[in-house]
């Protein structure tokens, strides 16, 4: 059942059950699609806050036109300033909801997004967080995007990626720390839902939930480098805060092993091999991670590396198998041996 839409600006008598936040800055030519999909919800009992940054083009008056169609949007002024970073943390101090949802005002979340993800944590009282795949929107086409799924799996991807679309989320009020949420730019959401993993499970939907909109001006577009290096050093802080030992040298092989790759380059794989195994053993003593999730993750990771290494980086896979980095038994390394040799010998006729 649909919550019953009204006019004006009269707010709900009752707290609602999930608070939507979306930052909006300069935003007119997709915010009335992004606001839309929420208002046309199957779970109907939520209030979405647009805080609006000061803007130069013609958002204000499209987001005062939507308030005046539903009740259950309220514009507010982003009074914290910083950007998304402050829209992000006032629209938290000012959400009345048990659960919150995040969007960006240029994406749009699919009918059944509430409905199932407010199912999913009603049912699972553990989980503090639950995320969804996606689908991501480039000009001319959409494209599936899989999300690892059980907490095992994310919190091991979460030491090499942010791996939680962060429009797909709705995480429980309760987990969140205290005082501000949201604390470093660029990189606020990974930032915050490493320290989430910490303390609750989070979780991934395999259902594609949102729609993540890919194009060249959004801020993770334009702010790469700056989005990189914060991440770099947010994962080191993961790997400490969970007890790992990292000198320097590791420090240069963890960032090279994490996606996307910078230009992969053959002569970096001894040390990325050498620190991805000394992880795994180092998990064995600490039970920090889930053996199985960690040594999955760090397979896939070395195998892709090796990968776009070109022939030198599949003749180094061989040559490391089989290991705790190759999913495969001695036997069935050998053959692989074998018919990988052929391949590198094989030249284009």
């Amino acid at each position: 059942m649909r919550f019953p839409s009204a006019k004006g600006g009269e707010k709900a008598a009752m707290a609602p059950k999930v608070s939507f936040i979306i930052p909006v800055y300069n935003a007119e030519r997709f915010v009335v699609e992004a606001v839309r999909s929420v208002l046309d919800q199957t779970f109907g009992d939520f209030e979405c806050l647009l805080v609006y940054d000061p803007s130069s083009d013609g958002t204000l008056p499209l987001l005062r036109s939507l308030a005046r169609e539903d009740s259950r949007v309220r514009v507010v002024r982003n009074r914290e300033g910083k950007g998304v970073l402050g829209a992000r943390n006032t629209g938290i101090r000012l959400a009345g909801g048990t659960y919150i949802a995040m969007m960006d005002a240029d994406d749009v979340s699919l009918p059944r997004r509430m409905e199932t993800q407010v199912g999913f944590l009603e049912r699972h009282p553990e989980v503090g967080l639950v995320g969804s795949s996606n689908f991501s929107i480039y000009p001319d086409r959409d494209v599936f995007q899989g999300r690892p799924r059980s907490h095992d799996h994310v919190a091991a991807w979460m030491l090499f990626a942010n791996v939680i679309c962060n429009s797909s989320v709705l995480f429980r009020r309760a987990v969140l720390p205290r005082g501000r949420a949201f604390r470093v730019y660029p990189c606020e959401d990974y930032d915050l839902w490493l320290r989430l993993s910490l303390k609750t499970r989070l979780e991934n939907l395999p259902e594609p939930l949102v729609r993540y909109r890919i194009h060249e001006g959004q801020s993770s577009v334009a702010n790469a480098d700056a989005d990189r290096n914060t991440a770099d050093r947010l994962r080191l802080g993961q790997l400490r805060a969970l007890g790992f030992r990292v000198g320097r040298e590791e420090e240069g092989s963890h960032a090279a092993i994490c996606p996307p790759f910078r230009s992969p380059r053959p002569e970096l794989l001894p040390g990325i091999r050498k620190w991805l195994l000394d992880l795994i053993g180092q998990n064995r003593s600490l039970k920090a991670l889930r053996e199985p999730a960690l040594r999955q993750v760090a397979r896939e990771l070395f195998f892709q590396y090796c990968a776009l290494s070109g022939r030198k980086g599949l003749s180094f896979y061989l040559a490391s198998l089989p290991t705790p980095l190759a999913g495969v038994s001695a036997l069935k390394a050998s053959h692989f041996r074998a018919a990988a040799r052929r391949f590198l010998r094989w030249r284009p006729s």
